[in-house]
């Protein structure tokens, strides 16, 4: 078979998780201060079949992180001025 490696192109078996990207957005945005990982634990509670490692790289993107556009949060109990 003579095909050049240029005309190849990858194609996912895996199917697509909207129903779990939308649930993640959900969660993301009424529970902003969560990460990857408790997220991971309340889809798994919710009955969902999730990799933490596939989950953070969801959750990685811009549109999980409503408060990354607003002003930073700092650490509990510190002030700006000290």
């Amino acid at each position: 078979m003579n095909i050049t490696r240029k005309t190849l192109v990858y194609r996912s078996r895996r199917p697509p998780q909207d129903a779990l990207r939308m649930r993640l957005r959900e969660l993301a945005a009424s529970r902003v201060r969560f990460g990857y990982r408790r997220l991971t634990v309340i889809l798994r509670r919710e009955g969902w079949r999730v990799n933490p490692k596939d989950l953070s790289a969801v959750h990685r993107g811009r549109a999980h992180y409503p408060h990354q556009d607003t002003q930073e949060i700092g650490a509990a109990g510190t002030s700006a001025d000290a």
